[in-house]
């Protein structure tokens, strides 16, 4: 997964361990903000990064030093969900009003209050949305981990 051009890669330390997830301390370097698709990473900013990973079957401990992997083609995808989506709800909403009402204070409401139920559903479909856009985790090698901790 790694070798995938087309996969974003971080370096991270485990921060903490639950029982179904793994926290992981990631600086994302000054290169990322140059990335295309920095924006719907997270990512984009040289601050240190909290990111929480549903725990797979390897064991890891704190502090150890793993690769984060974010597939780059799902980006596009919470892209759609996330802006592209409301904005065409609010949008077809704004012009099917329009066409019963000329008050500008109705058709406003209307087009904030379809969002509701879109943002309800996002909500209950979170789960489902958290596993497909989700980050995974991988153990380093030996000589990468080395190298990190020099850093």
């Amino acid at each position: 997964m790694t070798n995938n051009p087309e996969n974003m890669q971080h370096f991270g330390m485990v921060r903490s361990i639950s029982d179904q997830t793994i926290e992981v301390e990631v600086n994302a370097p000054i290169a990322c903000s140059s990335c295309q698709v920095s924006s719907s990473c997270g990512l984009s900013s040289d601050d240190l990064k909290i990111i929480t990973i549903q725990k797979e079957q390897q064991d890891y401990t704190i502090g150890e030093h793993v690769e984060v992997v974010y597939e780059e083609k799902l980006s596009s995808k919470a892209l759609i969900i996330v802006y592209i989506a409301p904005l065409s709800l609010i949008l077809l909403v704004m012009i099917i009003v329009n066409m019963f009402t000329d008050s500008e204070i109705i058709i406003g409401l209307s087009m904030i209050l379809s969002l509701i139920p879109y943002f309800l559903l996002f909500k209950y479909f979170n789960s489902i949305i958290a596993k497909v856009f989700a980050f995974t985790i991988q153990k380093m090698d030996v000589g990468i981990q080395s190298n990190k901790e020099l850093l």
